[in-house]
């Protein structure tokens, strides 16, 4: 008696699929026989995913340059080798902060491996402008991409110049997500008056509210900047500051009346 083994098909790939074998018993004594079997492979996954998306590094140092951490995972085979095979908009993670210009990442940058079949590519993107990128095995090309946005705030209803005498005073903040397309979520919005002449933050109000009340009676007379920093709700939760001048007078400003003298 012998036992034989042959393939009905050949071996099922490592992406997935069946495959039937086929057994045939031979004896000198009885007729041979047959038998079939069927096996299957479950296919390995292999996507690309964003990982902790738009972490906000909170470092711009305009309305337009700041930046937020991405980074890539392919998940395939162990063993493989991923590289990029373009990126735009994706700069490296040790490229300079702002204002300084990042580091592209360039054709051909590999993917690290690890663990066994994850494969990581770390970057940097700007606010407002995102990016796109595709990366290969030489088989398979896989493509993502991701945009962000930092809040971009405004004041509303500073004068330029107030007189001791003018009385209690109101200014409002908001802001708008970095590409206009509607109000950002507020966490909370940090209102700072700093006396130029020494860089002392003279009055403040943080919370939820979106209005600041303070009286120019109370100020010395001089030049003062309001810093509004909007810390956005949510995801990514970026922080964003605006300055604006407005000087306080005790004497010359107001309506005197003349009497021809």
């Amino acid at each position: 008696m012998q036992w034989v083994r042959s393939m009905g098909s050949a071996l099922a790939p490592i992406c997935g699929g069946s495959v039937m074998v086929t057994y045939r018993v031979e004896s000198d004594c009885e007729a041979d026989a047959t038998g079939t079997r069927t096996f299957s492979v479950t296919a390995v996954p292999t996507n690309i995913i964003i990982v902790d998306p738009c972490t906000c590094l909170d470092n711009a140092t305009t309305l337009t340059n700041g930046q937020f951490s991405e980074t890539i995972h392919v998940n395939s085979v162990p063993g493989e080798t991923w590289t990029v095979v373009t990126a735009p908009g994706l700069y490296q993670s040790a490229s300079p902060a702002p204002p300084a210009a990042p580091l592209p990442i360039a054709a051909a940058t590999p993917l690290v491996e690890g663990p066994a079949g994850v494969y990581t590519l770390a970057g940097i993107h700007v606010d407002g402008l995102g990016y796109s990128i595709t990366v290969t095995n030489g088989t398979l090309q896989l493509s993502t991409s991701n945009i962000c946005y930092y809040p971009n705030p405004e004041i509303n209803g500073l004068d330029a110049v107030y007189c001791n005498q003018d009385g209690p005073q109101s200014v409002t903040a908001s802001a708008q997500l970095g590409d206009n397309s509607g109000p950002a979520p507020v966490e909370s919005i940090l209102f700072e008056v700093i006396r130029q002449s020494d860089n002392v933050v003279v009055a403040s109000q943080s919370g939820v509210g979106d209005t600041f009340n303070f009286n120019p009676a109370s100020l010395l007379q001089g030049q003062y900047i309001l810093r509004v920093s909007f810390d956005e709700a949510g995801s990514p939760g970026c922080v964003q500051s605006i300055e604006e001048e407005f000087e306080v007078r005790n004497v010359g400003c107001g309506n005197f009346p003349w009497d021809g003298n």
